[in-house]
């Protein structure tokens, strides 16, 4: 997630975390010690390669180690063995499609979740993914299509609010956008997700003090996620900024600092600060380092 900016806003996109469904885990190895289970897998497929729910096992470790392409090839494998359950043919489709996406490969995922919706049709969680894919590819309308239809399959669908609140801030309707995330925080009071797009949009509006309470919060529930928190920090001090409140927007901007020292975005804003400040040695500093950090 990035931080709006002095010089523009952006808007970020959330991508929702997948379940799987099929099998059981290797015992010996620890919950997230994928490695591992890749290696026990790969033993029970050089034992057994007809035991195909093992490939989509093993792509399911591969898929969460971010190893996408072994990922892709064992689900590949599941998924051309035909899997007697529709709900189970869909999973490798969707946990496939999860694997292109994260590698850009857009149109692939969404061929993927479209042949999953056509599988198991009441999923909703499924148009929010393929809502998702529109949405990295700027395709905003069908992105709305498909996550208003998870909302009416689930009216209290917190993240297809919040997803869809992204794709109208996409379209700059701020107003649609604003609606959802208020919404989704009617739902669900801890959406940190919400406080932070709705403070874009009172920041756009120039309502700098509304900004800063929904980043209050949004910070407040984040304290241990360090890129977000520094996120929080950033935009807030930015908000104070444009407040001319120079104290408070520097000691947000050096808390951003230290929790992410090479950033280049919070020197920038810091050195602003300076320099309204009149120290001007302090700023050229801040901006020397942010040159060294960019990339």
């Amino acid at each position: 997630m990035k931080p709006f900016s002095l010089y523009g806003l952006a808007v970020s996109f959330l991508y929702v975390a997948f379940t799987t469904s099929a099998g059981a885990q290797p015992a010996k190895c620890g919950e997230t010690d994928y490695n591992c289970k890749i290696a026990d897998y790969t033993r029970q497929i050089a034992s057994n390669g007809n035991n195909v729910e093992v490939y989509y096992n093993r792509g399911t470790a591969f898929k969460n180690a971010e190893k996408f392409d072994e990922a892709i090839l064992d689900f590949t494998k599941y998924i051309a063995s035909k899997p007697a359950k529709k709900e189970y043919a869909a999973d490798g489709y969707r946990d496939r499609a999860y694997c292109y996406n994260k590698k850009k490969q857009f149109d692939s995922a969404i061929a993927d979740y479209t042949t999953a919706i056509g599988l198991v049709p009441g999923t909703e969680s499924l148009y929010v993914y393929r809502g998702l894919v529109y949405s990295s590819k700027k395709l905003y309308d069908p992105a709305i299509a498909d996550f208003s239809t998870a909302i009416g399959m689930k009216s209290d669908y917190s993240w297809a609010y919040i997803n869809r609140g992204h794709a109208y801030m996409g379209k700059l309707n701020d107003d649609l956008a604003f609606a959802d995330f208020t919404r989704a925080i009617g739902l669900n009071i801890n959406e940190s997700e919400a406080y932070y797009n709705r403070a874009l949009i009172y920041s756009r509006r120039k309502e700098y003090a509304k900004a800063i309470v929904d980043l209050d919060k949004y910070i407040s529930l984040n304290t241990k996620n360090i890129p977000f928190l520094s996120d929080g920090y950033q935009n807030r001090g930015i908000a104070y900024y444009y407040l001319s409140n120079y104290s408070l927007a520097l000691k947000d901007f050096n808390a951003a600092v230290d929790l992410d020292p090479n950033d280049p975005s919070p020197y920038r804003s810091r050195a602003l600060v300076y320099r309204k400040q009149g120290k001007i040695a302090l700023a050229e500093a801040d901006e020397k380092k942010a040159a060294s950090l960019t990339k």
